[in-house]
């Protein structure tokens, strides 16, 4: 009984990489060699030079703004507007003649078509504007417009639909909360909001995941925490404390490092506010947030020595 204890114990346990390449390389099914090169082989990589051929795109798209800005001083919107049109344009021709070249080609059509979608973002921005609506409002609409792409984009990148989309939501909440006239602090919940979804978004099969799934646990922790201490009650202190601790739970089970940082910071925070909220005097509040983390310790270690017991 104690043996067939013993091995639902460790299947309980989710295998890390290393674990898997250690029954690999005990069941025989792999070479030495093999086995090494599993142990060494990096995450991922890019090339040096192309890490330098990307910053070199980024400098130079600055450098002919600037350029551009110095030669003609006193363009009017519109003929600034028609600009960005056609170097987005221009950029979207480029990511058509380079995709499909090959991986490191393609890589540079990716960095390329976030180039593309947000000049032509921006253009649709001023456009709106033009047409007498107000600045908050044309950047809503390029946002939104972003976003979409972003998300068409996701199933068919490797990388940058994720990033545009990541990128886009946080232009997109910020001028929604002063579009729609939603006083402090309830507009921090429409990050939590748009968190949610990112975060969700990250759980799927999709390039560059981590972004998501990082940006919206911060984005849901941080919220809830603004809320918290801007309405200087205890029932958001209790319901950041809660909504940090199912972040932290979610990435402890799911061993997403990114989500279960988000959620330490973000339930560390709350713990202090809700301190605050408890008791009057800094001692008390000092030493109830140390307890607070003794007493988590101390249950940590009880249940790793039961199971080790097991």
């Amino acid at each position: 009984m104690a043996h067939h204890r013993n091995i639902g114990t460790v299947s309980s346990r989710r295998k890390t990489l290393s674990d898997v390449i250690d029954d690999l390389e005990h069941s025989g099914r792999l070479s030495s060699q093999e086995i090494a090169d599993l142990r060494t082989a990096p995450t991922w990589w890019v090339a040096p030079i192309e890490l330098l051929a990307f910053l070199g795109g980024a400098i130079a798209i600055v450098g002919l703004v600037w350029t551009l800005g110095a030669l003609f001083p006193d363009l009017s919107l519109g003929a600034i507007d028609a600009g960005l049109y056609v170097l987005s344009v221009a950029t979207g021709v480029v990511v058509w003649l380079l995709h499909g070249r090959g991986p490191r080609l393609d890589r540079l059509a990716e960095v390329l078509m976030a180039v593309s979608t947000g000049l032509f973002a921006t253009a649709v921005g001023v456009s709106v504007h033009l047409a007498g609506a107000s600045t908050e409002t044309g950047v809503w609409w390029g946002a939104l417009l972003a976003f979409i792409v972003g998300v068409v984009l996701i199933p068919r990148t490797m990388f940058i639909g994720t990033v545009i989309t990541v990128i886009a939501v946080q232009p997109l909440m910020a001028v929604s909360i002063d579009l729609s006239g939603v006083t402090e602090p309830w507009g921090a919940l429409f990050f939590t909001a748009s968190g949610v979804v990112l975060f969700l978004l990250g759980t799927r099969e999709i390039g560059l995941s981590i972004a998501a799934r990082g940006v919206g646990a911060f984005s849901i922790v941080f919220s809830m925490f603004n809320v918290a201490v801007y309405q200087d009650d205890l029932v958001m202190a209790l319901a950041s404390l809660i909504v940090a601790g199912l972040v932290f739970t979610v990435g402890a089970r799911k061993t997403l490092i990114e989500t279960l940082i988000a959620g330490g910071i973000g339930t560390t925070m709350s713990v202090g506010v809700l301190a605050t909220q408890l008791f009057t005097s800094e001692v008390v509040q000092g030493a109830s947030v140390l307890v607070c983390g003794i007493v988590l310790v101390t249950l940590s270690l009880s249940q790793l020595r039961g199971r080790q017991a097991v």
